[in-house]
C-alpha cells in the first residue's frame, strides 16, 4: 500500500521565543499512517552511536521521500527553502526505551541536532498523548534558542563547563525548565501529528518514563526526517 498524505490537513504555524522560531503542525497529516506503523514493525531496531534514548531503524526512503514531497511547499512557504532548491535528506523510526537512570547527563538537557538555519527536522507522532511532547527552550546563560556555527562554540563550552553539575543531578527527561533551561513552546504527542521545525533550535523529548516500551506498538514510536539544502 501506498503512503498518503491528507491534503485536506490543515497546517498551524506557531512561533516561538524571542527568536520567533517557527513550528508547522499538521493534525491526521496522513490518510494512511499504518503503513508507518507497519515498516516499523518489520525493521530491525538497534542502538544508534548517537546519544539518542533508545533504539533506530531505518526508515525505509521511499516512504520518507513522500512525506518530504508532501510538506515540500511548507518548507518553502514556512522557512524560505525554495521549491527548486536541490534537498538532501535521512530519516529513521525511533522508540524510546532508555530507563531515565541510564540516561548519559547530555540527553537530560535540551539539545540542538545541527547548528544550520537551513536544515529541518520533520516528525511523525506515531504513538498517543500518554506518551509525552516535544518541548523546545531557550538557554538562561548565553539567551540562545537557535544555533548558528558562530555561536555554537560558545553555546558548547557553557554546556561543557556545566557537565559536572548535569552528572551530580538525578537523571530524568528534562521537562519545564530550571535553572539553565527555559522552555518556550511545546507540542504534545498525537497519533498522526507531523511536526516541523528548525534542525538548529534547542529541543528536548518530554518522555513519561512508565511509558517505555521496545514494542512499536506500545512505545513512543516515532519516524525522524532531517532535510536539508544539497
Amino acid at each position: 500500500m501506498t503512503l498518503r498524505l491528507n491534503r485536506n490537513a490543515r497546517p498551524q504555524k506557531l512561533e516561538v521565543g524571542r527568536s520567533r522560531s517557527r513550528i508547522v503542525v499538521i493534525d491526521d497529516a496522513l490518510l494512511n499512517p499504518q503503513v508507518l506503523v507497519d515498516a516499523a514493525h518489520v525493521a530491525e531496531f538497534q542502538r544508534p552511536t548517537t546519544l539518542y534514548p533508545g533504539l533506530n531503524a531505518l526508515l525505509p526512503p521511499e516512504l520518507a521521500n513522500i512525506i518530504v514531497a508532501g510538506v515540500r511547499p511548507l518548507l518553502d512557504k514556512a522557512y524560505g527553502l525554495p521549491m527548486g532548491a536541490p534537498i538532501s535528506g535521512s530519516g529513521y523510526f525511533g522508540l524510546v526505551t532508555d530507563a531515565p537512570g541510564d540516561l548519559h547527563p547530555m540527553q537530560t538537557i535540551p539539545h540542538y541536532d545541527v547548528a544550520d538555519s537551513e536544515a529541518l527536522a520533520v516528525l511523525v507522532y506515531l504513538c498517543g498523548p500518554e506518551h509525552g511532547a516535544t518541548g523546545f527552550y531557550r538557554h538562561n546563560v548565553s539567551g540562545l534558542e537557535t544555533l548558528t556555527p558562530a555561536g555554537a562554540d560558545g553555546y558548547n563550552r557553557h554546556i561543557s563547563a556545566g557537565l559536572p553539575r548535569f552528572e551530580a543531578r538525578p537523571r530524568r527527561y528534562f521537562e519545564g525548565s530550571d535553572a539553565d533551561f527555559t522552555m518556550i513552546g511545546k507540542v504534545e504527542a498525537q497519533y498522526n501529528r507531523l511536526v516541523i521545525y528548525n534542525s538548529n533550535l534547542l529541543h528536548s523529548a518530554i518522555v513519561d518514563p512508565l511509558r517505555l516500551s521496545a514494542d512499536p506498538v506500545q512505545g513512543r514510536l516515532t519516524a525522524n526526517m532531517f532535510v536539508t539544502r544539497a
